[in-house]
Parts: C-alpha cells; structure tokens; sequence
C-alpha cells in the first residue's frame, strides 16, 4: 500500500499535468462560456437596430407577417419564424434558406418590413459558440474538448485530496500577501472551495456532451430516412401564405391548456402540416426551450399531434437535460449571473494554478509543503 505522501505526490501530479495540458483550453471555455451566458443580450446591444422594435402599437397577425416575407423573398424556403411571445420589444425572426444559403431575417411586427438579414453562422456570438463547443473543428475539436473535459473533472478531484487539509481554513485565513506563491496559493484555494461544485459541474456536463458527439463519430452518418413508395424525389414547395396560421396559432393554443406558442414550424411540401412550439406552465426548462408542440394541418385545421418533451424517452430527455445545465439556460437572470461568477472562478483557477506550478518550481519542497497545509 502506497505511503500518504507517495500518494499525494501522485494526485500533485496528475493535477499538475492535467492543469498543464488543458490549462488554457480551460480557460478559453471559461471565456467563451460566460460570454455565451449572456448571448441574447450581447446580441441584442449589438444589433439593436435589427433586433428591437417598439412594444407598443398595433401588430400583424402571422399571415401577414409571412405574406410580406414571401413577397421580399419569393424563392426562399422557410423554416421557422420566432414569434418572442415574451419579449414584445423583440422583432419576429424567420429562419430561412435561398440561394443555397441559411438567413436570419427579422421584420418589424408593426408594418411586416424586413428591418435586416444575417446569415446565422458569421455572428459573432455564433462564432463564440463554435468555439467553445468545438474549437471550430467539428468531430476533432469534439475529441479533444472530451479530453479536457475529463481533464477538468480530475483537476477538481485531485485538488480536493490534495488541499483536503487546509480546504476550510480559507475562510479564515483569507489570502496572504506574503509573496506570489502564498497569495496565489490561497487565492486558488478560495476559489476552489466556492466553486468545487459548479466546476465538478461543468466538467462532468461538457464531458458528457463531448462523448455523445465522439460516440456518434464511431456509428457513423445515421441512416437516411427511406421515402414513401410513390413520392416524387422532389416535392412541391408550399404556399406560405395559404397556410392560415393565425388560425392554427389558436387551435394550438386551445389544443394544449394554458399553452403559450412561441415558434411556427413551416411544412417542407405542399401537402405538408405547420407545427406550433411553445410551452406550457408545466414545462420543465430543463428538457429545453420549446418543450410542447402541435401539428396542425392547416388545410382542415385538423389536430395531427400533440407532443410533450416530458413524454420523451430517458435518453432524450438526459441530453437535453445535460445540455441545459452546461450551458445554464434556466433559472433566468439569477442563474447567469451564478454561472457568471462560477466561469470567471473557473479562468481564476487556471491562472493562478499556472502561477502557483511556476513559483513551486523554485520554492523550497519543504516550505511548499508546510504553506500546502497551513
């Protein structure tokens, strides 16, 4: 059996390597991941005259709105349109494709007119959001953001063992001055013991996250789906502004008690249904944003399905349930700003543990050890 300082020479080590290997990717997911915290509104300040229109004043119904977007893009094929039931400041924003290429397009909700256009994946928070989920690398990037991930998990369990005798005395002592090894020291320490469960947090989520994408790599491309017998290869565009979705926004809304819809998902053929996406009060925000739906076929006005993320299976529900605790998007405000304070901890912690492996190089083993416990 391995003597007690053997073993902790063992756990300092595996902290220090894996501190040293994913150091600063730690510290750029803890950048891009506080920044992400607060997407809608860096997005919103930065493309004020795009995104914000007045709260008050009369509005068009959806058909309206789509009529006017389909005689500004004749050719496009939609999407989905974001209604921001919740936001009456924020412009209707359309998802679309023309011309080979995906758009945002928002209009003004008071005279249908298309305030601006961007395509998703050159904004800037979109960007942001490329790197921290995949350095902009797709299935490699997934690979060795998994590897960090796990990296930060034994980060946090080896610094646990191996502060585990002067953990609490923190608070007592504070953080001394004495020289930049001390201050740094109990600084890392301070900080660690405030943020040992989020940080546990994120490692295990982002881990997760990566494997389900690693994981994916090895089964392949799924299959695709096999067409109907006699379906044509190309099905005919829809007319989008026969759909009547004002009428399916309220045989939703009576469809499902006390139902707010929130986005409408436009058929891909002619014959196609429009799906409503909304919640309910009852809707757990940790399965996701939009957790109930119904299809309509706007044709008859005919009610072809209601679903319900809780009704999901396990392993559906698990991801997104995952996903929604890494990225923090519950809880409103006050969870951002905790997330907040926990990712600006997590780059303190790599810094100064960067400081600490520095100092520890010419420090004086047995002075190390005796500050390591005091």
């Amino acid at each position: 059996m391995a003597k007690a300082s053997d073993l902790d020479n063992l756990v300092y080590a595996v902290h220090k390597w894996c501190g040293l290997i994913a150091g600063l990717f730690i510290l750029m997911l803890s950048s891009t991941g506080t920044l992400l915290l607060f997407n809608d509104e860096i997005d919103t300040a930065t493309n004020a005259e795009m995104v914000k229109v007045s709260a008050e004043g009369p509005r068009l119904s959806a058909d309206q709105l789509v009529t006017a977007l389909v005689q500004k893009y004749p050719d496009a094929s939609l999407n989905n349109t974001i209604l921001y039931p919740d936001a009456s400041d924020r412009a209707p924003m359309t998802q679309l494709r023309q011309d080979g290429k995906n758009w945002w397009v928002y209009q003004d909700p008071a005279t249908g007119a298309v305030l601006g256009q961007r395509e998703p994946n050159e904004t800037l928070m979109k960007q942001i959001l490329h790197v921290h989920e995949h350095l902009t690398l797709g299935a490699t990037g997934h690979a060795i953001l998994l590897v960090v991930g796990i990296a930060l998990v034994l980060l946090v369990l080896t610094g646990v063992w191996y502060y585990r005798a002067s953990l609490l005395s923190v608070f007592k002592i504070g953080v001394r001055n004495r020289n930049t090894y001390l201050a740094n020291s109990d600084l890392h320490k301070l900080v660690g013991v405030l943020s040992f469960l989020f940080l546990l947090l994120m490692g295990v989520t982002g881990s997760f996250m990566h494997w389900e994408k690693v994981e994916r790599m090895f089964d392949g491309p799924p299959p695709a789906a096999a067409r109907p017998e006699g379906t044509p290869a190309e099905s005919v565009a829809p007319d989008y502004t026969r759909l009547s979705l004002a009428s399916s926004l309220q045989i939703a809304e009576k469809a499902i008690p006390n139902f707010t819809p929130a986005q409408i998902r436009y058929p891909r053929a002619a014959d196609g249904n429009v799906v409503i996406a909304g919640t309910r009060p009852e809707s757990n925000r940790l399965l996701g944003l939009y957790t109930s739906s119904v299809e309509i076929n706007p044709a008859n006005g005919e009610v072809v399905k209601i679903e319900h993320a809780e009704d999901r299976d396990f392993e559906a529900n698990a991801e997104a349930t995952v996903e929604q605790i890494h990225f923090g998007h519950y809880g409103g405000i006050f969870t951002q700003l905790l997330y907040g304070l926990g990712g600006i901890g997590l780059g303190t912690m790599t810094v100064t543990g960067f400081v600490i492996w520095w100092e520890k190089r010419k420090f004086p083993k047995k002075k190390a050890k005796a500050v390591r416990m005091a």
